[in-house]
């Protein structure tokens, strides 16, 4: 019995938490799911957020980020992997030329080229269909 509500407390304490966590994190990007595969959906990222998690449900397609700086700054965008984000494939885009970036390795970080006021990155989803892949990102001011 007592282990029972030591139980429920913790749950009843740490659901807040799991629920910010989970369903309503403003510096989470999460592309939409099953997208077509030749589509490539634009999303603006929360230009308040310095780092936060892209998540990916059933990737398919491409998706464009952009990251805008607030004080039009000089930074990069540096992803990390986070939940098989090793298997998306990271293009830096500028002045509408793609420069691939490195493949993400396990501990490791991939950055952007630094730009001014605004860095676009699009993501390539893999043809295998992924459950949930997810990445760390971090915006690095030069």
């Amino acid at each position: 019995m007592r282990y029972c509500l030591y139980n429920v407390a913790f749950v009843m304490c740490m659901w807040p938490i799991m629920a910010a966590w989970l369903f309503d994190d403003p510096c989470e990007i999460s592309p939409p799911s099953m997208s077509d595969e030749n589509k490539t959906t634009v999303i603006y990222a929360n230009n308040s957020c310095i780092n936060g998690i892209i998540r990916w449900d059933y990737a398919r397609g491409n998706v464009l980020i952009h990251f805008i700086s607030r004080d039009f700054s000089v930074f990069s965008a540096c992803f990390s992997n986070w939940l098989i984000g090793n298997a998306l494939t990271f293009f830096d885009v500028y002045n509408g030329i793609e420069h691939k970036l490195e493949p993400i390795k396990d501990q490791g970080y991939s950055c952007t080229l630094p730009h001014k006021k605004e860095v676009i990155v699009r993501i390539q989803a893999p043809e295998t269909l992924l459950y949930v892949a997810g990445v760390r990102y971090e915006k690095i001011r030069i």
